[in-house]
């Protein structure tokens, strides 16, 4: 990994500097390698622990849990953690402690410490801590986000770290862990729209920045930019060789070559998602929704978009499946939604290679009202779908309800599956 980066209140610093003389501005560049460099020696903001206790909950008015015994047959027998956002409250369950949850929430993530959205909990890839974003300073950006170390058995008061910002806008934190450094990487960006010629242009970039804070311990450090050309809001690969966005436009960035590749026909796609997985299959591989744009004549006919893939011709109203395609931006898996749902919402892969979690909305016919199911979805090894027809799966025992009736437009899980 070479991620080049600086920090964001050194080059400040330099730069009112200049204000005082002409002379030559030398900034100087670090990068993340597998080794474990720091990024900077320049002075940055440096947020330490807090400690809380977190409130167990046994129960959640209106929610219904698949058994216990179930869920752990369907992930085979492993120990795990699940996270998501229902009502404003990010609860944390996992196998010591299931069907109860431990409520993170504290008050103080929303506008003027009031109770603000929850978004994009995620677990790191050994499952002790979560990053997830606030809603601290705005109504719309979501421009701070915390890091909570998890006690060993979900039994212990939880410690709580806060990664500034620079941006009022920022958010969506995601995880890379490698060499011996641990980061947490953030955007300013939520919309993205390719700035180029064409795919192959050499100025093609995408909106906005990607930055990261560097985790030591019990204390945080950042924010530092990127060189990545934009806000890539879809994780990092556990190489650390891809890095992903979508919404509006999906893409792949390689940090090695220095390449964007747009996907999926550079038409609009929602929420990518790709997770630095301990190990196993699937690595180099993206997550995500389409929004079923029409986009040529002949879509008009049906209102659906149709994706091609080699033997098969699918149509696609929008989230009416998960796609995952691969970096020669080839559809190598997807599922439908399951009978009797409306849309897939904010699929998100797991710290596991074979397993991702999404929401299933669905709606009350007596009331016309929308609500959500959590599903853990299995994956297969997408390395055998290379070369072959688009796989799918609409088998019922690859998709289970873990949790239902929740919230179905801000319902963001993850999940956190041993290896």
């Amino acid at each position: 990994m070479n991620f080049a980066g600086r920090s964001i209140y050194a080059r400040q610093t330099i730069l009112w500097g200049i204000m005082g003389f002409i002379g030559t501005l030398l900034v100087v560049m670090v990068g993340c390698s597998d080794t474990g460099t720091e990024p900077t020696d320049d002075p940055t903001p440096e947020s330490a622990a807090t400690s809380f206790d977190a409130t167990r909950v046994d129960s959640i008015e209106g929610l219904e849990f698949l058994d216990k015994a179930m869920l752990e047959n369907h992930l085979g027998g492993a120990r795990f953690r699940l996270a998501f956002v229902h009502e404003k409250h990010l609860y944390v369950t996992g196998t010591e402690i299931y069907p109860a949850c431990l409520d993170l929430t504290q008050g103080d993530e929303g506008l003027n410490g009031g109770y603000g959205d929850i978004s994009s909990p995620l677990f790191s890839p050994d499952g002790s801590m979560i990053v997830y974003g606030g809603e601290r300073y705005g109504t719309t950006g979501k421009n701070v986000s915390f890091c909570a170390i998890l006690p060993p058995s979900l039994d212990g008061p939880i410690k709580r770290l806060t990664v500034e910002h620079p941006e009022s806008s920022a958010g969506e934190p995601r995880w890379l862990v490698g060499g011996g450094e641990t980061r947490i990487y953030f955007i300013n960006a939520f919309v993205n729209t390719a700035i180029g010629i064409d795919e192959n242009a050499a100025e093609l970039s995408l909106d906005g920045e990607t930055y990261y804070a560097v985790l030591s311990g019990e204390t945080i450090q950042g924010p530092y930019e990127t060189n990545f050309p934009g806000a890539f809001k879809g994780g990092i690969s556990k190489d650390g060789v891809w890095v992903g966005t979508a919404y509006q436009k999906a893409a792949l960035y390689n940090t090695q070559t220095d390449s964007l590749h747009l996907l999926g026909r550079q038409i609009q796609w929602c929420n990518a998602s790709i997770n630095p997985f301990n190990g196993g299959p699937n690595t180099d591989y993206l997550m995500m929704l389409s929004f079923g744009n029409i986009n040529d004549q002949n879509d008009l006919d049906t209102g659906r978009l149709i994706i091609s893939v080699e033997n098969d011709t699918l149509y696609e109203m929008g989230h009416e499946n998960i796609w995952i395609t691969n970096a020669e931006n080839k559809m190598v898996w997807h599922s439908k939604k399951p009978a009797g749902y409306m849309t897939w919402e904010l699929a998100e892969w797991s710290t596991h290679p074979a397993y991702a979690t999404a929401l299933g909305k669905t709606r009350n016919m007596e009331d016309r009202s929308e609500f959500g199911h959590l599903f853990i979805i299995r994956l297969p090894d997408l390395t055998s779908n290379d070369e072959s027809v688009l796989a799918e799966s609409d088998d019922d025992d690859n998709v289970k309800v873990i949790a239902a009736s929740l919230n179905y437009n801000r319902t963001y899980s993850h999940l956190w599956v041993e290896q």
